[in-house]
């Protein structure tokens, strides 16, 4: 039996995930597939080392969702101020929240705050179906419609599907759409690490 939605969304993380949300919000019937559900809360693990700046116009999307509130009681932490500057030279750019109506630029949020609050919104949502788990093995395309098979013998079948399945996003391939990339020859070491002064709700980018 095919399973029919207006939308399905391949990838729960926080682009498929927000859209889930803003379109279930308005009406559409959606599914969104992912491998496994998110976890809701974390105690006593480690920082996760995957942030986001979010910017106002992001927290205003966000808040449009009933997402900020769970995201806030998780834990974000505003920016008030941003340094870039170039290693190699004597470039810099400043920015702050002196020149706006705003008392912070942005927030820095972790990642899985983000999907875990969208996540809890979309769970109350009408017309909203978290597939888990789910895994695509093949799609057909025609002209008036998209069906999606899982790796369990379901299929689903819509006028859209959205692949939000990341960088390397097999629905993408299954599409055949295809993608220019190379190697930048650069290695990156991501940590969390405690400052002896304070960081002054200061983001520095090196």
């Amino acid at each position: 039996m095919t399973q029919q939605f207006d939308v399905v969304i391949v990838g729960g993380g926080m682009v498929g995930a927000v859209a889930a949300c803003a379109l279930a919000r308005g009406g559409i019937k959606v599914a969104l597939l992912e491998t496994h559900e998110p976890p809701r809360s974390w105690p006593g693990e480690p920082a996760d080392t995957r942030v986001s700046a979010l910017t106002k116009a992001t927290q205003n999307i966000l808040e449009m969702l009933d997402a900020w509130p769970g995201m806030v009681e998780r834990g974000v932490c505003p920016y008030r101020d941003m340094r870039v500057w170039d290693a190699s030279g004597h470039g810099e750019l400043h920015f702050d929240c002196a020149g706006t109506p705003f008392p912070q630029l942005g927030y820095l949020v972790e990642n899985r705050v983000t999907v875990a609050a969208l996540w809890e919104v979309l769970a109350g949502l009408p017309g909203a179906v978290a597939v888990v788990p789910a895994k695509v093995v093949a799609m057909t395309l025609t002209e008036s419609a998209r069906e999606i098979e899982l790796d369990d013998g379901r299929r689903l079948q819509a006028e859209l599907v959205i692949a939000a399945d990341g960088r390397d996003s097999k629905l993408r391939t299954m599409a055949g759409i295809g993608v220019t990339g190379w190697d930048y020859g650069q290695t990156s070491i991501v940590a969390s690490v405690t400052t002896r002064q304070s960081h002054r709700f200061t983001a520095w980018q090196r």
